[in-house]
């Protein structure tokens, strides 16, 4: 009841009041509803901001988890090289050992060879100095035989 009673008496007024007064509650109801827009608005700016906080969040999550896998995956093909490369190296010190063996028989052969050669070459070197001892010996006689025994 109140306010039924004010309002005829508001009415009043405005039809006496000053133009400019009219005009500047005019412009005061104005900018209350565009106050009224812009809070509508700025909260229906703040809604849409927190959800796409959200997808953020979410998305740098998955960036995150892509990362990991990414590097836990480089990780793995690298300890999957090393793992290679060390069967490779060891192959090749395989390889290269039995080599080494293989050469050091062959040095080992070789130098009982030369052993038996030189065995052989010394055993001649006798045999000849023997032989041209009685080689020596035979000609003394022969030719004390062929001179008759003179001397």
């Amino acid at each position: 009841m109140f306010l039924s009673d004010e309002t005829p008496k508001l009415k009043l007024q405005d039809e006496f009041e000053d133009p400019e007064l009219r005009v500047l509650r005019s412009k005061k109801y104005d900018l209350e509803d565009s106050k009224k827009v812009l809070e509508d608005k700025c909260n229906a700016l703040s809604s849409v901001k927190t959800t796409k906080e959200a997808e953020l969040k979410q998305l740098k999550k998955k960036v995150d988890t892509v990362a990991e896998f990414y590097e836990q995956t480089k990780v793995a093909a690298e300890e999957q090289q090393v793992q290679e490369m060390q069967e490779q190296l060891q192959e090749s010190e395989l390889t290269f050992r039995h080599q080494i063996a293989v050469h050091e028989k062959n040095a080992q052969d070789n130098w009982v060879k030369a052993r038996i050669w030189e065995r052989e070459i010394a055993q001649q070197s006798r045999e000849k100095a023997y032989l041209k001892h009685r080689l020596g010996l035979l000609e003394e006689r022969c030719c004390l035989r062929d001179t008759g025994g003179r001397n």
